[in-house]
């Protein structure tokens, strides 16, 4: 071996752990080896994800990802891990490569009591032994993502009361969960009661609006949750909203009911019962709602904000 080495190069050397190439050098991705050599070499400045980022021209975010995995790993210390837990919290949740193989896990776990852990009660959950796919998921979730393994049990556990207990379904949930801060049963609590909230928005609006087979769209979600958790409209002013939009322009369009609902907003509408009172001739009373005439609607809709 000592053949194949310029020994000149070893004028100017550093520390290198052995245990990151005796036990990662096939699992860890080329970002996440690239990561700690710098880290290693640099190991007397003080670095942030953002600093090694720019020198090695990587995605912050990747540069988290990296740093978690090797705190993880034991190879970085607790500091170095806390050090990046803010940027962690917004990092992009996203694959390193290739997801570890069922050898590759078996081996990983191996050393790892938490890993196996994770492992046996995932098939107590799943009620069957782990297939490759889902063996591979969850130990890229704990291994590479850094979930801890009483979120990794609490997510599969709310997929199985879902009846979503497949990779697909875990996998989304928990890029989600990570995106979002998700690091502790607690976070999960709070998210879960957020999600919880957010589907009773969007079933009041869809069923106003007689949506039914399809998912939301993420502005959807946004307007049902602006319009019933912070406006605290009920079902009947959205089926008003509905009756105006369709009479008026003979079709069913969420932008024009957006702009119906946020003008009665801004006019103090509370109830369909205001509406109601609203309803008079417009000579008699002038007011953007003072009655449904499909051309002062039309010229309603049009106005600026």
């Amino acid at each position: 071996m000592n053949s194949i080495i310029n020994m000149e190069v070893f004028a100017n050397t550093f520390s290198f752990p052995s245990q990151a190439v005796d036990k990662h050098i096939k699992l860890a991705s080329a970002v996440q080896l690239k990561v700690l050599l710098y880290i290693f070499r640099h190991s007397s400045e003080q670095l942030n994800a953002k600093d090694i980022g720019s020198a090695l021209s990587i995605d912050e975010a990747q540069v988290s990802d990296a740093i978690g995995y090797w705190g993880n790993a034991g190879i970085l210390n607790s500091d170095q891990k806390s050090n990046t837990k803010n940027t962690q919290k917004s990092k992009t949740a996203h694959m390193q490569g290739a997801k570890p193989t069922r050898e590759e896990v078996a081996r990983m776990g191996a050393n790892d009591e938490k890993l196996q852990h994770l492992l046996c009660e995932a098939q107590s959950v799943f009620a069957r032994p782990l297939r490759q796919a889902e063996t591979s998921t969850l130990a890229w979730l704990y291994s590479d993502e850094g979930m801890d393994v009483s979120v990794i049990l609490m997510l599969l556990q709310y997929a199985a009361k879902e009846n979503k207990l497949s990779t697909r379904f875990i996998e989304s949930t928990a890029i989600d969960w990570i995106d979002s801060g998700v690091e502790t049963l607690a976070d999960v609590e709070v998210k879960m009661a957020e999600n919880l909230k957010l589907d009773q928005c969007v079933k009041i609006v869809f069923s106003a609006f007689g949506i039914k087979d399809r998912k939301p769209t993420k502005k959807e979600k946004e307007l049902a949750l602006l319009w019933v958790d912070e406006w605290k409209y009920d079902r009947k002013i959205f089926e008003k909203a509905y009756e105006i939009c369709v009479d008026t322009t003979s079709e069913f369009s969420i932008p024009y009911i957006k702009k119906i609902i946020e003008k009665w907003h801004k006019a103090g509408v509370k109830t369909v019962e205001d509406i109601k009172e609203d309803t008079k001739p417009v000579k008699e009373k002038k007011n953007d709602f003072a009655a449904y005439d499909k051309k002062l609607l039309e010229q309603l809709m049009k106005k600026e904000d």
